[in-house]
């Protein structure tokens, strides 16, 4: 059950990320949405849900760099 409620969470964080306007908001929730999915995946083992949501971490970190130079 409490594997359930971390997918329903990741999913509400994703979801409620793809709906703000502020770009370094989005970044920030979705990161932690994909972060908790990758966990999810792990500890269900399904490796299509870790691997994706691995490299959805990775792009968000790069987008999220890329914003602070932005902001330099």
């Amino acid at each position: 059950m409490t594997m359930t409620i971390l997918g329903y969470l990741a999913s509400v964080l994703i979801i409620g990320s793809l709906l703000m306007k502020d770009i370094k908001k989005l970044r920030y929730v979705n990161l932690v949405g994909c972060s908790i999915y990758v966990s999810y995946g792990v500890v269900i083992q399904a490796w299509p849900i870790f691997f994706m949501n691995l490299i959805c971490v990775g792009i968000n970190l790069y987008r999220i760099n890329s914003l602070a130079k932005e902001k330099n």
